[in-house]
């Protein structure tokens, strides 16, 4: 299926096909600036220029040989985009692509579609037809990309423009990919790294790029090869390539890499998904036991964020608590996210301090950094402090939330417009967190 045009019926407009043509015509000639005042009603205009086409109910091939024309237009209303290069790319991304996939699916001439795509893309300077590309197996059989992409590689290897030569490469790189067809896919990358370091020399997260590229594509001994080229496996590290250099030696059968990789990654990713691949290596069955170890490791190391989501995900909430309090010194506002999930995670379970004193923290940041744009979240902040203080009866180890006002109205109390947020939120419900 192909988005908005599956869920709509041409009209048959007799008068469609030229309000179509006209309308191309008139933005071939227009020369006036694209800009922020009048992208998105230039947008909405564009969608209305390709319904007069979807609308004259052409049949497929006579509806593709039109909607070309629309790349090759989208290409020159690019010359004249003013900072909004993206709303027309993202509307050539999606409509123009989703019609293009809808005509070719109702299509039976696959030698003549693909004829079409190898012009379109060598006439695109921009590189508007790439997120086309890569809808390709929808409309055409292995054997029809593959020989799309031959062509686009021959022009790609003879041609003299460096930046032609590159986007040619990117092409068959999505179609060599899309197949998959991992020989292919290493003959274009070697075509692109030549153009991209004459000098040979390549970045480690590249390579990474290059590695895992081929590996999806089923090139297992390219993808080796590309991450060989990383000088260790600290630095693979620092690049996010152990998981890919785990599924490799997984394929490859070597269990014991496999288990010491495993290993490796979870140690310096915590995560309930570094957690579900180590134990699909080592055994679900001493989980339980597994935590516990984990947990008493966790409570002596320096404080991180990610090792206080892990013990909130994996639910070990008292162990979460005492890991709150003991490094209470070193949590500041500025991480929201993590903060913001991990308190209102211990609010649910009735952890009301350990909740207030991450709250509490988020609040005094946005306080004392913030502009006045933030002060409605701070005061949603305060709002829930207060409605957690009624169920508290021991404060230990803060001070009581009374005493945590009069202390913030001492600090803040010049700044009206968030105690005025205060006053129209503070009888609303506490927030209900649904973040990931």
């Amino acid at each position: 299926m192909s988005g908005e045009w599956d869920y709509a019926r041409p009209s048959a407009d007799p008068r469609a096909l030229r309000q179509y043509t006209t309308a191309l015509d008139e933005i071939r000639r227009a020369d006036h600036a694209i800009d922020r005042k009048n992208v998105d009603a230039f947008v909405q205009y564009l969608h209305e220029v390709l319904r007069h086409l979807f609308n004259a109910a052409l049949n497929p091939r006579d509806g593709l040989h039109h909607l070309c024309t629309m790349f090759e237009v989208a290409g020159s209303i690019l010359t004249r985009c003013d900072g909004t290069e993206y709303e027309v790319r993202y509307f050539v991304a999606r409509s123009v692509r989703e019609l293009f996939v809808w005509y070719a699916l109702r299509s039976d001439d696959a030698p003549w579609i693909r004829l079409r795509l190898y012009t379109l893309v060598l006439n695109d300077r921009p590189g508007l037809t790439l997120s086309l590309l890569a809808q390709t197996p929808k409309f055409l059989s292995p054997r029809d990309a593959r020989q799309l992409a031959e062509c686009l590689h021959t022009i790609a290897v003879a041609s003299a423009d460096t930046p032609h030569k590159l986007r040619l490469t990117r092409a068959v790189l999505i179609l060599a990919q899309s197949i998959p067809d991992g020989e292919l896919l290493s003959r274009a990358i070697e075509v692109m790294t030549e153009c991209e370091s004459p000098d040979g020399v390549i970045s480690d997260d590249r390579c990474v790029s290059f590695a895992r590229a081929c590996y999806e594509a089923g090139n297992i001994p390219a993808a080796q090869t590309w991450l060989g080229r990383i000088a260790s496996e600290d630095a693979l590290a620092a690049v996010d390539g152990l998981e890919l250099l785990r599924d490799i030696q997984h394929v490859l059968g070597h269990h014991q890499e496999v288990e010491r990789l495993s290993w490796r990654i979870f140690r310096e990713y915590r995560a309930l998904s570094t957690l579900a691949s180590l134990l699909e290596v080592i055994g679900h069955e001493d989980r339980d036991r597994f935590l516990n170890k984990e947990t008493m490791i966790i409570l002596g190391e320096p404080f991180a964020y990610r090792s206080m989501d892990f013990l909130v995900d994996c639910g070990l909430l008292d162990a979460a608590e005492v890991y709150i309090f003991k490094h209470a010194e070193f949590i500041t506002g500025d991480m929201v996210p993590p903060l913001e999930r991990t308190a209102y995670a211990m609010r649910i379970a009735g952890r009301f301090v350990a909740a207030s004193l991450l709250l509490r923290r988020l609040l005094d940041r946005v306080l004392e950094g913030t502009p006045a744009h933030g002060f409605r979240i701070a005061a949603s902040y305060l709002r829930d402090l207060a409605f957690m203080a009624r169920d508290v009866d021991t404060w230990d180890p803060l001070v009581p939330h009374e005493v945590y006002c009069r202390d913030l109205v001492e600090r803040h109390g010049d700044k009206t417009a968030f105690w005025e947020e205060f006053e129209m939120l503070r009888n609303e419900p506490p927030f209900r967190y649904d973040g990931d």
